[in-house]
């Protein structure tokens, strides 16, 4: 917040003048630094930003909503305080982060976080539903000093269960038989002896005109769709990519595969570049439809 004080006299016009200057210079230095989010990062987030997000982080082309990078341990997640929800959360993930201890007990409750809070799902009606979801968060956890193979990492877990990191879904999308819980299952299955290394980005969505709202401010929006992306091969010219777009549905209508559609749609309806690190010429997998890709996974 900029606070101007005044001392002694002067003209009217001179007052507005400063102030106007003053003002100018301050949101000019704001949008600096904005962009400049590395000059914030220790080491050790760094190093997570490098293992979950290798392409970069994803450029948002629209500076009108306000948002807040969380840098956690097993993902990173891009929180808005319009929406209160996640717009996405990044995670990479290994056959070893799949060992996770039962959710039960104290790996089942959910955190408050930034003013995300879990009450205020209470009686909505929807699931408190995971971006990054509660299975990634096992392993052992390089560079960080965290063994979670043990099922004993609850540092890890704490932070899978941030309310930062859940959005309103709907009962028979987010559980067993859904899509978003079959695409997560889906995930686990392809990490195989010849796939060792996935990423992921996953997000909401919202379209334009009035969104649901819930919460006792009605100030939670619940998304109109979900989008999941999942990479492998990063550090090849063309990553092989997955990129589902999922309306939210309430009943559950088609099969995972039947929702994929080029990253550049995802693109398009998020305004955000999730592979800012491609330039527009070597992105051009982007725009063909990821459904080719179904068989390679």
């Amino acid at each position: 917040m900029l606070v101007v004080g005044w001392r002694g006299g002067g003209s009217g016009m001179r007052r507005l003048l400063t102030t106007f200057i003053l003002v100018a210079l301050a949101v000019g230095v704001s949008l600096l630094l904005a962009q400049l989010p590395c000059a914030a990062w220790t080491e050790e987030e760094e190093m997570r930003i490098s293992e979950h997000l290798p392409w970069g982080i994803p450029v948002s082309v629209s500076s009108a909503v306000q948002t807040t990078l969380s840098i956690m341990t097993a993902y990173i997640v891009s929180y808005s305080f319009e929406t209160r929800c996640p717009e996405w959360a990044a995670y990479h993930v290994t056959p070893d982060y799949l060992e996770v201890p039962n959710r039960e007990g104290k790996y089942k409750e959910l955190h408050d976080h930034l003013g995300a809070k879990y009450d205020d799902f209470t009686n909505s009606g929807y699931d408190r539903g995971h971006l990054a979801p509660y299975k990634i968060a096992g392993g052992v956890r390089e560079g960080v000093g965290l063994d979670c193979s043990s099922g004993y990492c609850d540092q890890v877990i704490f932070e899978v269960n941030y309310m930062t990191n859940i959005a309103p879904q709907h009962r028979r999308f987010n559980q067993g038989g859904g899509l978003w819980y079959d695409l997560e299952e889906d995930v686990r299955d392809w990490l195989d002896n010849e796939t060792t290394d996935l990423w992921v980005i996953a997000g909401c969505i919202y379209l334009d005109g009035v969104h649901e709202a819930i919460g006792p401010g009605c100030d939670i929006w619940v998304p109109d769709a979900f989008f999941k992306i999942v990479a492998k091969d990063v550090g090849a010219d063309e990553p092989v990519v997955l990129a589902f777009l999922f309306p939210h549905q309430e009943a559950r209508l088609g099969k995972v595969e039947d929702f994929l559609v080029p990253v550049d749609l995802i693109e398009a309806l998020t305004d955000y570049n999730f592979f800012p690190d491609f330039t527009e010429a070597e992105s051009g997998w982007e725009a063909v439809s990821t459904a080719l890709n179904w068989n390679n996974f």
